[in-house]
């Protein structure tokens, strides 16, 4: 890790990923006009990714742009397209159905197996899926998945014709169009003409729109200047710098009567592909969001004190006018309550100036956004935790890197860059590797949050039971002090308390008022905290993750066997459960602003 990237947020290498699917056989295909057509599409791309990255300068790492392309390297059009991108400068990337020596046997000559080695061989990465269904289509559909889940664009060699075959290149290009995936479709008939398809959308003026998409898929925030500007915000950001904003954190711990700070260990065990592609802007990210999670966490305590203190200014302002004691003050005790009403009055003005400052200060550096943002960022990116190893990614619209959204935001615009610069991991999905993965899915992860969230619904509890407890204590010692005020306002006015001169008996009527005023105030704050910080609503959250995951953590321990298959759906769940309830979270987040609009 270079000292920039330990002090600022790493970017990401300006990348692009080019997917491929297309048939074995090309009986009416003229090969040298059908090399210059996919040739014309991968020249296309890589003109535009370099145009992005000369006009884009800092928001990538320095250096070219990388452009891949990704295929199974099956005979015919597989292989074609695999050696166009190689002789362009493209990185090649591949994914094998199944063992090596059975997926061999679809070869039918010595010298098809001797060219699939020797492109193989020029491959960065090769992830072999050898533990998957027994059916052999199935197996060529879920390879053809992982690599549609990892490209931008799928370029397709295609008769334009359903076979019905499961795998087969029209299953995957149906596939790509009810995944949003941009598809330039090269006719596989005579004169190889090629058309853009988007959704219903066929367009025979392919150029503009691979130019557009290209844009599009590289800088998804287009002309939004807020996103862009966020962005270039995060990648500036000091991780180093940390937070002093530990009111929160004091705050809840004095209610929980914690006095000592929890020690807290993180497991360090992490797949070495996920350490070296994604664990590093996970730390960053994370960082960022404890140091805004403390900033904006302790400013809405703040917001929640400053009206209470200014209240207790304003009754410290009456202490000293309605205060004048008995009769025959003297000048240095007239000088005190004088003093103490004018401290009391500065106080209040105070408070409500620093409400305004305090509003100001987050509507100008956002802590609350940032705080939501960069905890989005790094929950998208934990989950990669235990997708990527195994060439995965988040299903749903927010993180795959085939994504299309006109409204994407900057934090799915750097999931998807991450996704795609890290790429298909170089390894061998086999029995002993899923076991080891199965367990960190399940024992790690799993287990870890659901204990994490049994422990954080019962903090919030005792938060948000010991607020009310306060609260409503309170509000019973005003009651009392009320009904008082008004059995003093009795004895007063009545003729037994004759020995008080009109002075003293003002005195005790002003204590009591000034009591009644001033208890409620207390009351106010414990719910107020508790409202602001909604610790009842964020328990009931942790209640239902820690169901839900105990129902995964169940589904995972009575498979017998898990294929990859198998693992795709249970991490896939896994990823929804807890993007699920990260969405609901960010959703009442976003609701408490504490800035005055």
């Amino acid at each position: 890790m270079s000292k920039e990237e330990q002090i600022h947020p790493p970017k990401t290498k300006l990348t692009f990923n080019v997917g491929f699917t297309g048939h074995r056989n090309l009986p009416n295909a003229d090969t040298d006009i059908l090399i210059k057509q996919v040739d014309s599409v991968l020249n296309k791309i890589k003109t535009v990714a370099e145009e992005v990255q000369l006009n884009n300068q800092g928001l990538f790492l320095e250096g070219s742009a990388e452009l891949r392309v990704l295929s199974m390297l099956a005979e015919g059009a597989d292989r074609l397209f695999t050696q166009c991108g190689l002789g362009l400068g493209y990185h090649f990337q591949c994914a094998l159905p199944m063992k090596r020596e059975k997926y061999e046997t679809d070869f039918e000559t010595v010298e098809s197996k001797e060219a699939f080695s020797r492109l193989l061989a020029k491959a960065e990465s090769v992830l072999k899926i050898e533990e998957c269904t027994e059916v052999r289509s199935r197996a060529y559909q879920d390879c053809g998945h992982v690599i549609l889940g990892q490209s931008d664009i799928l370029v397709a060699i295609w008769d334009g014709k359903d076979s019905g075959k499961v795998g087969g290149t029209s299953d995957l290009i149906a596939f790509a169009m009810q995944h949003d995936i941009p598809i330039i479709w090269i006719d596989s008939s005579v004169g190889h003409p090629i058309k853009y398809m988007y959704g219903d959308k066929v367009e025979s003026n392919w150029e503009s729109e691979l130019e557009a998409e290209v844009k599009d898929l590289l800088i998804p925030w287009g002309n939004n200047d807020e996103n862009k500007e966020l962005y270039k915000k995060y990648i500036n950001e000091n991780i180093e710098k940390g937070s002093h904003a530990k009111l929160y954190d004091r705050f809840t711990n004095f209610i929980l009567l914690q006095f000592k700070k929890s020690p807290y260990s993180e497991d360090e065990t992490r797949d070495d592909f996920y350490q070296k592609n994604y664990y590093r802007y996970y730390y960053a990210t994370d960082r960022l969001a404890m140091i805004y999670r403390d900033l904006y966490r302790s400013c809405g305590i703040l917001r929640q004190l400053l009206p209470f203190l200014a209240s207790l200014g304003l009754a410290l302002g009456f202490y000293g006018v309605l205060f004048g004691g008995p009769q025959n003050l003297s000048p240095a005790q007239t000088s005190m309550f004088n003093t103490i009403s004018n401290i009391g009055f500065l106080l209040q003005a105070l408070c409500f100036i620093m409400i305004i400052v305090l509003s100001k200060i987050e509507n100008t550096f956002r802590w609350h956004k940032k705080f939501s943002d960069y905890r989005e960022l790094s929950e998208l990116i934990r989950q990669m935790e235990y997708l990527a190893p195994l060439g995965i990614v988040i299903k749903g619209v927010r993180a795959p890197a085939f994504n299309k959204d006109v409204n994407i935001s900057w934090v799915n615009a750097q999931v998807r860059a991450i996704v795609r610069q890290a790429g298909l991991p170089d390894t061998t999905i086999d029995s002993r590797y899923l076991r080891e993965h199965t367990a960190i899915l399940n024992d790690k992860i799993v287990k870890g949050q659901i204990d994490y969230h049994k422990g954080n619904a019962y903090k919030m509890d005792t938060l948000s039971k010991r607020l009310e407890k306060f609260g409503l204590t309170i509000y019973f010692i005003g009651i009392f002090i009320v009904a008082l005020r008004f059995c003093e306002h009795t004895l007063i006015t009545s003729s037994i308390l004759t020995g008080l001169n009109p002075i003293e008996k003002n005195y005790i009527s002003n204590v009591f008022n000034m009591l009644s005023m001033v208890i409620p105030l207390f009351s106010a704050l414990a719910f107020a905290v508790s409202s602001q910080e909604g610790f009842d609503r964020i328990k009931n959250m942790s209640k239902s993750m820690s169901v839900n995951l105990t129902c995964l953590n169940y589904m995972i321990a009575k498979e017998d066997s898990i294929n990859f298959n198998t693992y795709k759906n249970l991490s896939q769940h896994c990823a929804d459960i807890m993007l699920s309830e990260f969405g609901d979270w960010n959703s009442f987040i976003k609701s408490k602003n504490i800035s005055i609009h």
